[in-house]
Formats: structure tokens, sequence, C-alpha cells
């Protein structure tokens, strides 16, 4: 059980109001900074701080089973100020503040306007929170807990803890942005110090405690003070005054009037310098509370600073693993285009090599046939007085089936002015109806004489004209002309 469950307990079970007051003691900062910060007056946040821990002093024994009153008292304490400012007359100046956090927002150096902008709005914000986020932003922040102790009161382990407050510090500045405050770290971490530096009015724990027990309907006022003094007696020991005399002198009801008479001046003047002395203490206090602010402050943007070069050497990372990623793909893509021309040009020579061999084939075929075609041409001028035939129909016996009809188209008679006979064997007989290009772009065609012989023919136009008119007959007038 932790130590402000075993005091509220006691206070609950007991009647202890000792231990009500060193609650009240420790959480007045708490309650009474929430409390000022959302009705911005110090009266107003008297009332809320008054009313908080009255609340607590009458819900005690169903807290009492609270590992810690922080979140508690904190939600409370924003609820009772908030509800102040909405029923008060300064509506209008909170709009007008709002405008001017607008302006604020607008700059991104981390000022004191700044931060007061966002000291205005905190308390809404945090009151925005999920129950575990905002007891933990309240026990390590307004409460200034280490984060193994914020981890021991949530139940959490340390790095737990941490990823909660990451959490709850994330919704705090998408809270802001929504509302059109800008909040960088460092603004938000120095408004949070700012607003766990901010001290209460001196006196103000031992008025409360008080006036709470009171208004709880606390048992036996004689007792009640009684207890009260000596509490109080407790945390004035360090300053070795004589106020527990005076309490209880104060406090004896049966003692003579004219004897308290001759005290109260004594006790009055006494009461004057211990006021000095806790004002004195509570601005000590005070100081040392901006002091902590701002070292936390100095820490939290050592880390900020700390994160940011981390930030900056990942950046770095990630551009030399980008350059390194884009200068590998450029040699990958080099390399794949090196590839795919290789390839082409092996399926380019391939097909030339193919169409080399083709070409090969059909030319062997076409003399094989021209052949075949010379032969049968022979075979019928030995058997017709050595004419030669004038058409495929006459030497189609002859023919036979040595070549295909389809490849027979492929073939024509070379026309002459005249028949041709056996005996004139350098005049052409057969030939291919058309030229075919060869693979290296030139032209070819092949040729059957009337002795039988086959030649093949190139050129580079494609025009035989000539080689043909050569081996042309003349007819009977041209060749006896003299």
């Amino acid at each position: 059980m932790s130590d402000d469950a075993q005091l509220l307990r006691a206070y609950a079970e007991d009647g202890d109001e000792a231990a009500f007051a060193e609650l009240v003691n420790r959480y007045i900062q708490l309650v009474w900074g929430a409390g000022y910060r959302v009705t911005g007056d110090a009266d107003l946040a008297r009332d809320v701080t008054q009313a908080v821990f009255t609340e607590l002093a009458r819900a005690s024994k169903r807290l009492s089973g609270k590992a810690s009153l922080s979140g508690w008292l904190y939600r409370v304490a924003y609820h009772n100020a908030a509800k102040i400012v909405r029923a008060s007359v300064r509506r209008a100046s909170r709009e007008r503040q709002t405008m001017e956090m607008h302006y604020l927002t607008s700059q991104q150096d981390c000022d004191e306007p700044q931060i007061e902008s966002l000291l205005r709005a905190l308390d809404e914000a945090i009151s925005q929170l999920g129950q575990a986020e905002r007891e933990a932003i309240v026990l390590r922040f307004l409460r200034r807990k280490s984060l193994a102790d914020v981890g021991a009161a949530l139940g959490l382990s340390d790095d737990a803890a941490q990823k909660r407050l990451s959490r709850a510090l994330d919704k705090l500045r998408d809270h802001f942005r929504r509302r059109g405050i800008g909040a960088t770290g460092a603004a938000l971490a120095a408004a949070l110090g700012a607003a766990a530096g901010q001290g209460c009015p001196a006196g103000l724990a031992a008025t409360v405690a008080v006036s709470s027990l009171a208004a709880a309907g606390a048992a036996g006022a004689g007792a009640s003070l009684g207890t009260f003094i000596s509490s109080l007696s407790n945390q004035l020991a360090f300053m070795k005054t004589k106020l527990v005399v005076s309490a209880i002198a104060l406090a004896g009801v049966a003692t003579p009037v004219w004897i308290q008479q001759n005290n109260l001046a004594g006790l009055r003047a006494e009461n004057g310098a211990l006021q000095d002395q806790v004002t004195l203490r509570e601005r000590l206090k005070n100081e040392n509370a901006q002091l902590q602010s701002r070292r936390y402050v100095a820490e939290e943007l050592d880390g900020l600073r700390k994160d940011h070069r981390e930030l900056l050497d990942l950046r770095d990372e990630v551009a030399r693993l980008r350059a390194s990623q884009t200068q590998e793909r450029a040699k990958l893509e080099q390399d794949l285009l090196a590839a795919r021309i290789r390839t082409e040009e092996a399926r380019a020579r391939a097909a030339r090599e193919q169409a080399v061999v083709e070409f090969k084939e059909s030319q062997e075929h076409i003399v094989e046939d021209l052949k075949q075609l010379g032969l049968a041409a022979r075979i019928f001028a030995n058997d017709n007085a050595d004419r030669m035939p004038a058409s495929f129909e006459e030497i189609r016996n002859e023919i036979g089936s040595s070549i295909k009809e389809e490849d027979l188209e492929r073939y024509e008679f070379m026309k002459h002015p005249r028949p041709v006979t056996e005996t004139e064997p350098q005049l052409i007989l057969f030939r291919e109806k058309t030229a075919r290009q060869n693979p290296d772009g030139g032209w070819s065609r092949v040729y059957c004489f009337a002795d039988g012989s086959v030649q093949q023919r190139a050129s580079a136009t494609g025009d035989f004209e000539e080689f043909e008119k050569q081996h042309t007959a003349q007819d009977s007038a041209s060749a006896h002309k003299p």
C-alpha cells in the first residue's frame, strides 16, 4: 500500500486529521496550480482548492484504496475550475486570450508569450487525456516524480511508463494543433515545467485543511482544532517558534479572558513574525521550484537536441543507403541493357545464320529441280528429232513425280522468238519466275540451259536482263542479216 493510501485510510477509518493535513500539504501546490491556470484568478483558485479537498475528505473511504491520488485530485481540480470559469463573466476575456494564443502560435521560438499561451490551455488539454495518461503526466511533470516513481505508482516498468508519457505528450501536441496553437517539444516542456513551478499562496495549506475538515463534517470542533494545531506544529517545527504555545493558548477556552488579553498583543507580533517566515519560506520554495523547472527544461532541451542529432544521423544514413541503392540500380540496369543487347545481337546473328541455311537449302532444291527439268527436256528432244519442249505439258510424263506440282509453279520456260534445239546448248531453256534476295542483300536467280546444265547467277540490283539477252535465241530473219 502506498504512503498516500495509508494516510487517507488513517483519516477515513480513524479520523486522523493530522494524516489528512499531511495530504493537503503534499498536494496543495498541484491542486492550486491547476485551479489558478484555468481560472486565472488567485481567489477563484483558492475556492477551487477548498472545494477539491472538501470533496477528498467526503470521499476518503471510497478513495482509500487508490495507490496514487495525483490523477484524481488533478481531475477534480480541473473540473471544478472549469465549472467556475463557465459560470463567470470572464468568457469574453477568455475569448480575447484565445485570439492572442492564435497570434502567438505563429511564432516558432520558445519564448515567454508562447509558454503563457500554452499554460492557459494546458489544463484543458490534460483533462482530455485518458485516466492512465493523465495520471502519468501529472506525476512526471506537475509533481516532478522520477520515471521510476511514475512506473511504480502506475504499476509499470520504466520503459512502459516512458512509452505512456510519450503517447500522452503526442496527444497534448495534437490537442494544441487542433486549437490552432503551435506547440514545439521545447515549448511544451517549458510550459509543463512552469506549471509545476507555480506556487500557492503562503499558509493556504493550513487554511484549506481546517476548512475542508469542517465542511466534511469532522466530529468535535475542539478535537479538530487541537489535532490541526498539532499537525501545524510538526510542519513548522524547523522554524523553532512558539506557535504551539500560541495555538494552545488560543485553544484553551477555559483560560481567563484577562490572561488572553494580556497575551494577545504578543501572540499577534509572534504570529506576524511567523507569517513573515512562512512567506519567506514560500518565496524560497517558489524560487527553488522555478530553478528546478529551468533545470528540467534544460534537460528536456538537451534530450531534444540529442534526438535531433540522432535524427540527422539517421537521415544521413538513409541518404547514403538511397545513393548506394541508386548506384546499384543504375549498374544493374546497365548490365541488363548490355545483356539485352547481347541477346538481340545473338538472335540477329542466329536469324542471319538460319536465313543463310534456309537460302542455301532452297538454292540446292531449286538447282535439283531445274536439273530434273533439263533431263526431262533432253529426253523429250531425243524422242522428237532434237526439238526442245515448249511447255510443261509436253514433258509431264518425263517429269513424273520427281518435282512436286507446287514447286513446278516456281519455274517458267524462257521465251524465245523461235523454237530451241538441242544443238544450241548456250540458250536458256528454264528459269525461276522471280529472283530471290540473298541474306546479304543481293539477288539470285537459277537458269537451266538447253544442254541440261544449271547456273546460278547473282546481281546486286536484281537486274538479270543483260545476261538473259545474251542467252536468248535470235529469230531467223535477224540471224541471216548481213
